[in-house]
């Protein structure tokens, strides 16, 4: 069985942008990723938004501003990309795998301390 979570989207004005971008040359930082990171800063009302090349990127730069130390248990669920368990084990965390709700697809909060529980043991 297949399950599909999410249909890729695109039209002319995100071609358009993403085109922009490559033959601008600037790949990383420059003018457009400062417009696009004071934009997203705009749009969730907050002072700062930084710009990363991945989601992997993304998570562990979230883990090391969390501060998450060696040992320290993260959750996670295993019905994700490996990136969600290898940023935590880089950020020195321990990730803890929480199944998820078949009808929500996110972390099902009930087996956080089952899991917690069998780690421990």
């Amino acid at each position: 069985m297949q399950v599909r979570i999410a249909q890729p989207y695109h039209d002319k004005e995100i071609e358009d942008s993403v085109l922009s971008v490559l033959r601008s040359g600037r790949l990383v930082s420059g003018p457009i990723v400062e417009s696009f990171e004071e934009s997203v800063a705009e749009y969730l009302n907050a002072k700062n938004a930084v710009a990363v090349n991945s989601g992997t990127a993304a998570l562990h730069l979230s883990l090391l501003s969390l501060d998450v130390r060696r040992g320290q248990e993260v959750i996670t669920t295993p019905f994700s990309f490996a990136a969600s368990a290898d940023a935590i084990v880089q950020s020195g965390g321990t990730p803890v795998f929480v199944d998820i709700d078949p009808e929500t697809f996110n972390i099902d909060p009930r087996q956080i301390d089952e899991s917690r529980l069998t780690l421990k043991n």
